[in-house]
């Protein structure tokens, strides 16, 4: 079994990444779309020549796309209004939270 880069897009739940951007007032159209970008995806890995067995993907965000770190930084938003914080910062899928 391959071993994975710790991120955060590997635990992304989809399903709430199109609820919160209903909540967010963003269009209909573009939240289906977002849905159907990150649904129905599979993977296989390739090495030496032999590609190994076809698997599903059932979360997370695809590395490497230019829309992922768009699209996680409008899913964890919220936390940048919590109250009591002092300073939060926020790139790609690195978060700092001060209180």
């Amino acid at each position: 079994m391959a071993k994975h880069r710790n991120s955060l897009y590997m635990f992304f739940c989809l399903g709430r990444l199109v609820s919160r951007l209903r909540e967010q007032r963003w269009p209909y159209k573009l939240c289906n779309w977002i849905g159907s970008f990150a649904t129905e995806r599979t993977i296989s890995i390739r090495l030496d020549g032999k590609t190994g067995p076809t698997r599903e993907i059932s979360c997370g965000l695809s590395q490497g796309s230019p829309i992922s770190p768009i699209l996680f930084m409008l899913f964890i938003s919220p936390l940048f209004k919590l109250k009591g914080l002092k300073k939060a910062f926020g790139y790609a899928d690195d978060v700092a939270i001060l209180e």
